[in-house]
């Protein structure tokens, strides 16, 4: 079927609903920066690099005046940074463990639980291609607000080969949403 094992196969088969058929499947390549890590480390490494520069400095002041005060002050955002900093080691297993699906009805992202997007549920379908022939395909967004302002996180399909050819799938799925059930037939 799709170059899967075939307990992977067997998980996505026992997800599908009546009348849903499956297009394609794959696994992502995992990458260590994902468009979600990327906003994280802009503000992690300065803030590991100055807040380990002060804990250190205070320590080195030794405990006399409250400067051993001033150095615990500094742990929380110190191991706020470096939690920040691993999380690009955490996507990177996470990937390895992901699977991406396309039925006649809904794109669905195994990664371990199951998320699903009904044909309605699809925003703006976008691309992103690289230069080795791999891709992201997105189709849904969440936006993020910080201090240096809003920032658009596509959802969808990450490091996946040929993502052109999965575009053109989801563009004509999406083309027969008038005759698809939508997610409240599903659950009902």
């Amino acid at each position: 079927m799709f170059d899967l094992p075939d307990e992977v196969q067997a998980q996505i088969r026992k997800e599908l609903q009546a009348g849903e058929s499956l297009r394609w499947a794959a696994r992502p390549h995992p990458k260590f920066f994902t468009e979600a890590s990327k906003y994280d480390l802009f503000y992690a490494i300065p803030m590991v690099a100055f807040m380990g520069f002060w804990v250190f400095s205070q320590l080195n002041a030794g405990f006399t005046n409250g400067a051993g005060v001033f150095a615990l002050l500094g742990v929380p955002p110190l191991l706020f940074g470096l939690w920040k900093l691993i999380t690009p080691l955490f996507n990177y297993f996470r990937m390895r463990k992901t699977v991406y699906a396309v039925t006649n009805f809904r794109a669905m992202i195994f990664a371990p639980t199951l998320r699903s997007f009904y044909l309605e549920d699809l925003e703006v379908i976008t691309r992103k291609a690289y230069r080795n022939g791999r891709g992201d395909i997105f189709f849904a967004y969440e936006v993020k607000q910080d201090r240096h302002g809003t920032h658009s996180i596509g959802k969808g399909f990450e490091n996946i080969e040929k993502p052109h050819e999965v575009e053109a799938l989801l563009r004509k799925i999406e083309k027969t949403r008038h005759s698809i059930p939508s997610r409240k037939s599903f659950n009902d």
